[in-house]
């Protein structure tokens, strides 16, 4: 830069901020603390979701869950038993295809005891991405809650 005086009077002129100095070990608990937090946020409200789903669904009622299995529930759910939608053994068998393919899956579901369809907040786009979904439900079956957390249509009409 010696041989550059323009650039040299450029450098001296521009403000120098000093850099902060982290430990690694001080920026991972500072990472491992912000994600322990967001889980504990994650967690609070699923535990919320699943409450609010055993005052819609009465017990011993069969129900699809749409989360994209994030929620990580057991087959049984407050004495109501959850079904993986896609779901393919008892499975989550991942997202459909297209709006035929879910309501197909739905159809099948319905007709092997599903008595309720639940959207999980981690999933409730799948209302919006399968358009023909969202009208087929619409169409034949009653929401009974939609809230930031759940969308629960009555499957039993």
């Amino acid at each position: 830069m010696a041989t550059v005086p323009a650039l040299n009077d450029k450098a001296a002129q521009t403000h120098r901020a000093p850099l902060p100095l982290v430990h690694p070990r001080k920026y991972l608990q500072v990472i491992f603390e912000e994600r322990r937090q967001l889980a504990a946020i994650f967690e609070e409200r699923r535990q919320l979701a699943i409450a609010e789903i055993a005052t819609v669904i009465p017990p011993d009622e069969t129900f699809i869950l749409v989360d994209g299995d994030e929620w990580a529930t057991a087959e049984t759910v407050c004495g109501r038993r959850r079904i993986p939608f896609l779901e393919q053994d008892g499975r989550y068998w991942g997202q459909p295809a297209d709006d035929e393919t879910a309501i197909r899956e739905l159809k099948r579901l319905h007709r092997a005891a599903a008595r309720f369809m639940v959207f999980g907040w981690p999933a409730c786009w799948w209302l919006d991405y399968y358009r023909g979904l969202q009208d087929y439900l619409g169409s034949h079956f009653r929401c009974v809650l939609k809230n930031e957390r759940l969308v629960v249509f009555d499957l039993r009409q």
